[in-house]
Protein backbone atom coordinates (compact mmCIF):
# COMPACT_ATOMS: atom_id res chain seq x y z
CA UNK A 1 0.00 0.00 0.00
CA UNK A 2 1.23 3.41 -0.63
CA UNK A 3 0.35 6.30 1.35
CA UNK A 4 -0.93 9.46 -0.92
CA UNK A 5 0.94 12.30 0.69
CA UNK A 6 3.96 11.48 0.66
CA UNK A 7 4.80 8.31 -1.84
CA UNK A 8 6.16 5.90 0.63
CA UNK A 9 4.95 2.75 1.74
CA UNK A 10 2.11 2.78 4.21
CA UNK A 11 1.92 1.55 7.52
CA UNK A 12 -0.37 -1.18 8.26
CA UNK A 13 -1.96 -0.99 11.44
CA UNK A 14 -3.26 -3.89 13.28
CA UNK A 15 -7.45 -3.63 12.90
CA UNK A 16 -7.91 -4.01 16.80
CA UNK A 17 -5.68 -0.22 16.87
CA UNK A 18 -7.10 1.21 14.62
CA UNK A 19 -10.68 0.49 15.43
CA UNK A 20 -9.58 1.72 19.00
CA UNK A 21 -8.29 5.09 17.80
CA UNK A 22 -11.27 5.21 15.48
CA UNK A 23 -13.74 4.87 18.73
CA UNK A 24 -11.94 7.91 20.31
CA UNK A 25 -12.01 10.06 17.46
CA UNK A 26 -16.07 9.52 16.88
CA UNK A 27 -16.02 9.77 20.44
CA UNK A 28 -13.50 13.01 20.21
CA UNK A 29 -12.24 11.37 23.09
CA UNK A 30 -8.71 13.73 23.50
CA UNK A 31 -7.56 12.55 27.13
CA UNK A 32 -8.09 9.05 25.85
CA UNK A 33 -6.01 9.71 22.33
CA UNK A 34 -3.22 11.10 24.57
CA UNK A 35 -3.05 8.76 27.64
CA UNK A 36 -2.72 6.18 24.56
CA UNK A 37 -0.15 8.44 22.87
CA UNK A 38 1.58 8.58 26.73
CA UNK A 39 1.79 4.71 26.60
CA UNK A 40 3.44 4.25 22.63
CA UNK A 41 5.98 7.22 24.05
CA UNK A 42 7.12 5.43 27.26
CA UNK A 43 7.21 2.11 25.33
CA UNK A 44 9.47 3.88 22.61
CA UNK A 45 11.90 4.28 25.78
CA UNK A 46 12.73 1.17 27.08
CA UNK A 47 14.03 -1.97 25.76
CA UNK A 48 10.55 -4.23 25.76
CA UNK A 49 12.54 -7.56 24.93
CA UNK A 50 16.06 -9.17 25.19
CA UNK A 51 16.68 -9.13 21.41
CA UNK A 52 18.20 -5.84 19.30
CA UNK A 53 16.39 -6.69 16.40
CA UNK A 54 13.00 -7.51 18.02
CA UNK A 55 13.21 -4.33 20.02
CA UNK A 56 14.08 -1.83 17.20
CA UNK A 57 10.61 -3.94 14.94
CA UNK A 58 8.82 -2.91 18.11
CA UNK A 59 10.12 0.81 18.46
CA UNK A 60 9.31 1.38 14.88
CA UNK A 61 6.16 0.22 15.19
CA UNK A 62 5.38 1.89 18.14
CA UNK A 63 6.47 5.02 16.13
CA UNK A 64 4.45 4.53 13.55
CA UNK A 65 1.36 4.10 15.71
CA UNK A 66 2.14 7.42 17.21
CA UNK A 67 2.14 9.13 14.07
CA UNK A 68 -1.24 7.68 13.91
CA UNK A 69 -2.26 9.07 17.16
CA UNK A 70 -0.84 12.52 16.19
CA UNK A 71 -3.00 12.97 13.23
CA UNK A 72 -5.88 11.78 15.76
CA UNK A 73 -5.62 14.12 18.18
CA UNK A 74 -4.61 16.83 15.65
CA UNK A 75 -7.98 15.86 14.36
CA UNK A 76 -10.04 15.70 17.07
CA UNK A 77 -8.25 19.16 18.61
CA UNK A 78 -9.52 21.00 15.34
CA UNK A 79 -13.01 19.60 15.54
CA UNK A 80 -13.65 20.66 19.67
CA UNK A 81 -12.34 24.48 18.12
CA UNK A 82 -14.69 24.41 15.34
CA UNK A 83 -17.54 23.57 17.41
CA UNK A 84 -16.55 26.05 20.02
CA UNK A 85 -16.12 28.55 17.31
CA UNK A 86 -19.91 27.68 16.00
CA UNK A 87 -20.94 28.50 19.38
CA UNK A 88 -19.74 31.61 20.17
CA UNK A 89 -20.78 32.53 16.78
CA UNK A 90 -24.40 31.41 17.83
Amino acid sequence: MIDDRNGEAATEYSPAFVILVDGYITQGNLAALQGLRSIYTAATRRQLVSSREDNLSLISIFKARLELLDEAITMVSLDAIKRRLIKERL
